[in-house]
């Protein structure tokens, strides 16, 4: 009895195996296929980040792609000369002609004297890009550095192009 026991249990094992083994083959990945085949809006993505208290991301080539960027043009030179040295200082960009960049926009900003006292500079170095209160992006509050260094990018091709 003992060793009809032994070879059921064996054979019963053996058919969970196989079972097993077609399903995490064959069953899961086809799961996985039909889940990702389903559309998903991309506002929705976005309004689920902004209940997180995350910028809004889908993803992108520059990094970009789905981030809520304010208007260059109203965050003036100011704010752009601040956000560039954000970018500068924490590493999110590598591009060697920053530091002129930041030197042509203090200028048009009345000089570094001027800077140290105005808020949308002061803002930029915390990392906020934007002048007013409804369309401003905190940087800090991005979870990815490709997010980071395509902002910074982005901010400073624009100052590059001479706003």
């Amino acid at each position: 009895m003992h060793v009809w026991i032994s070879l059921v249990k064996h054979r019963f094992l053996a058919r969970v195996q196989m079972m097993s083994s077609r399903f995490s083959r064959v069953v899961l990945p086809a799961v996985l296929l039909a889940v990702a085949a389903v559309p998903v809006d991309a506002s929705r993505l976005n309004e689920a980040a902004g209940l997180l208290g995350a910028a809004a991301w889908t993803g992108g080539a520059s990094g970009t792609s789905a981030l809520d960027l304010p208007a260059l043009d109203e965050a003036g030179a100011e704010n752009l000369a601040g956000i560039l040295q954000f970018c500068l200082s924490n590493g999110y960009t590598g591009d060697n002609s920053v530091r002129g960049v930041i030197e042509q926009l203090t200028g048009q900003a009345g000089g570094e004297e001027a800077l140290s006292q105005n808020t949308f500079y002061q803002d930029g170095l915390r990392g906020v890009l934007g002048g007013t209160s409804e369309g401003r992006l905190d940087l800090t509050t991005l979870t990815r550095s490709r997010q980071l260094t395509g902002v910074c990018a982005k901010v400073l091709n624009y100052c590059r192009a001479g706003q």
